[in-house]
């Protein structure tokens, strides 16, 4: 099956390589906090739809019977009075089950209903195609293609949205076994990390500090990593504050002394992707 994204373009494979002396820029799609998922589909918190979608979300996360239920209901009546915020929202939990029964086939549906509805909406529609990526991705609803996700996820990109810059970067750094490019490019992996880092997806700064920490990149800067992670940790990324912690706790001052701190790094790149992964 395959979607109305890939049936309106996403079939022309597009892959940007760097320019030369720049540096560039899985599991299942990480649940980002409610502002973002605000921003990602163009609502202000004040208004009827934001709150409504708000409500929803606090009630998905009480996880309750009741509470899926009613969160069920209302994002259904949003569909239902053609707000498109609604029904993606919908199609997100839909999709991989969460705080609600998983339904991939009928997710996708709703996704595809979204992408020809949402023509004169780009970060609606840019949203849409990130959630098609992670049906491609991982074969929910459709048959698992990688490159049609590489192509949803590269069209969501172009409006800044987090979660399909940080896949394309994990595609790129080759991060996960069942999400990986024939061969590691880095410094394609930094360009769509250090996107979405500017755009405040503190899981981009995470993955592009440790390629800094890790030395991967040409140039490497061990304090701008150091620096990534503090930012993330103050924004409430909790992977990031483990991996800080134990930069500053093992590797400590060596960290800065690229005379003695490579085989330290090394180490921690090893067991700071664990913990990463961990949360």
């Amino acid at each position: 099956m395959k979607s109305q994204a890939t049936q309106t373009g996403a079939s022309k494979r597009i892959h940007p390589m760097p320019e030369a002396g720049h540096a560039r820029k899985a599991a299942p799609p990480a649940h980002e906090p409610a502002p973002d998922i605000l921003a990602g589909i163009g609502l202000s918190a004040g208004g009827p739809v934001a709150q409504a979608i708000l409500a929803a979300l606090v009630l998905l996360e009480q996880n309750s019977a009741g509470s899926r239920s009613e969160a069920l209901a209302r994002l259904q009546d949003l569909d239902r009075r053609g707000h498109t915020e609604g029904t993606l929202l919908l199609a997100r939990c839909m999709l991989v089950g969460q705080g609600i029964d998983a339904d991939p086939a009928r997710a996708v549906e709703l996704i595809e209903l979204v992408i020809c509805d949402a023509a004169d909406r780009p970060l609606v529609l840019a949203m849409a195609h990130n959630l098609m990526g992670d049906a491609y991705r991982m074969g929910l609803g459709v048959c698992q293609d990688h490159a049609s996700a590489l192509d949803c996820y590269m069209r969501a990109s172009m409006h800044g949205v987090h979660g399909a810059l940080y896949h394309l970067g994990l595609w790129y750094a080759r991060c996960l076994p069942n999400w990986a490019a024939p061969r590691a490019q880095p410094d394609i992996a930094a360009f769509y990390y250090s996107q979405g880092a500017e755009a405040g997806c503190t899981r981009c700064m995470c993955e592009l500090a440790q390629l800094h920490l890790g030395g991967q990149l040409r140039p490497s800067d061990q304090l701008t990593g150091l620096r990534l992670l503090q930012t993330a940790a103050a924004r409430g990324n909790r992977g990031a504050a483990s991996l800080l912690a134990f930069y500053v706790a093992v590797v400590g001052a060596q960290a800065f002394d690229a005379s003695h701190g490579a085989p330290a790094l090394k180490l921690s790149r090893v067991v700071t992707q664990s913990v990463a992964r961990s949360h």
